[in-house]
């Protein structure tokens, strides 16, 4: 008995050193910029992950604000939450180092050289292979880093100057773009859209509706944000009423997306509710071409909040109920900060010339 409670003891102690240890690892990653760790980046960015088949496309970023002497065992990055991207094959070589002196994100170098301190690595020769990565509308944000690059030798930052990592394609299988949460700038307000969902049609031969949404929050007015809801393709001359909600998993307690019933034995076709019409926005009528669009003034939004917007428009003879709905947009609007984004970018395109530019580039995680 004793021989088990000492055994138990043992195994207890071993588990609970174990996930100290798991929990030490998990603190030692770190997101650049940091303040990203748990928000989406104000831009979305594809190269080098870009569609064209061509090599020799190369990339460099510069993290400012990495503390400390850093041992980095890979690197990894982040699936823009608006984006449906392709899967990604290539293979690259990647090297490592330290900014020279007079040289960080915020003054990157003109080469790729220059951009290099004394102790850059040796060429490292990594493969990238990723799944594709659909958009999901109501997927919470940000993602998580699901693009990693390996690095087949670790390499020790010296804690004194921007950290660099350099990426070379050498080859690739695959034409899709692979869109990556980035940044710009600063993190200001910014919104970002997404459609999802299909429309139907007000006649057989007819395309379907759809449904655009713009925002723009006007600091200098106090903060109000205005609004321009569009819709095309509706029935012309009838009314259309714009709404908008705060879910696209159910309204009412009824499921979304819901199919109207009777819509697809009409010429429209199914027509389908996808967003919560919580808020049913004023009425406008559709142009003799069918498009219909209301501009409105909003009160001082409410950031980090998913709003979900659809357009529902009379149309006689489409179908029983005569009407016909749009797909959907799914809209975020991310919360404001004005600190310069720690980081740089350098870039060149196949054929092209180099690019270079300050306080912009990738969401990363390092380990």
């Amino acid at each position: 008995m004793m021989h088990t409670s000492t055994s138990l003891i043992r195994r207890t102690t071993r588990l609970l050193a174990c996930t100290t240890l798991l929990g030490t690892l998990a603190a030692q990653s770190l997101v650049s910029p940091s303040l990203n760790r748990t928000r989406e980046g104000n831009g979305s960015a594809h190269f080098p992950f870009f569609f064209t088949t061509n090599v020799a496309e190369e990339y460099l970023q510069l993290h400012g604000g990495v503390p400390g002497a850093r041992t980095i065992t890979s690197l990894a990055l982040r699936p823009d939450s608006f984006s449906s991207n392709m899967a990604t094959d290539m293979t690259c070589t990647l090297w490592f180092s330290n900014a020279p002196p007079g040289v960080s994100h915020v003054a990157p170098a003109s080469t790729f050289l220059g951009n290099h301190g004394s102790n850059k690595s040796g060429a490292m020769s990594v493969r990238l292979n990723y799944a594709a990565q659909p958009y999901q509308n109501g997927e919470p944000w940000p993602r998580s880093f699901a693009y990693p690059i390996p690095v087949p030798v670790s390499f020790l930052s010296n804690g004194n100057s921007d950290l660099v990592w350099h990426l070379r394609v050498d080859s690739r299988s695959s034409t899709g773009n692979g869109y990556c949460d980035s940044v710009q700038n600063n993190n200001g307000a910014f919104v970002e859209t997404a459609v999802f969902g299909a429309g139907c049609s007000i006649n057989s031969t007819s395309f379907q509706a759809q449904m655009s949404t713009s925002l723009r929050v006007r600091w200098r007015s106090g903060g109000t944000m205005a609004v321009t809801l569009n819709a095309i393709n509706m029935s012309p001359s009838q009314a259309v009423l714009f709404a908008i909600g705060a879910s696209h998993a159910s309204w009412q307690s009824t499921p979304l997306p819901f199919e109207i019933p009777g819509t697809r034995l009409g010429s429209s076709g199914p027509c389908f509710v996808h967003a919560s019409l919580d808020i049913p926005l004023y009425g406008v009528m559709a142009s003799s071409s069918g498009a219909a669009q209301l501009i409105f003034n909003a009160p001082e939004p409410t950031f980090g909040v998913n709003y979900y917007t659809q357009a529902i428009g009379l149309a006689p003879g489409a179908n029983p109920w005569n009407l016909v709905t749009s797909n959907a947009n799914h809209i975020y609007l991310s919360p404001p900060d004005t600190t310069m984004a720690p980081v740089g970018c350098v870039h060149q395109p196949w054929g092209r010339p180099i690019t270079v530019t300050p306080h912009a580039g990738f969401v990363v995680e390092l380990r």
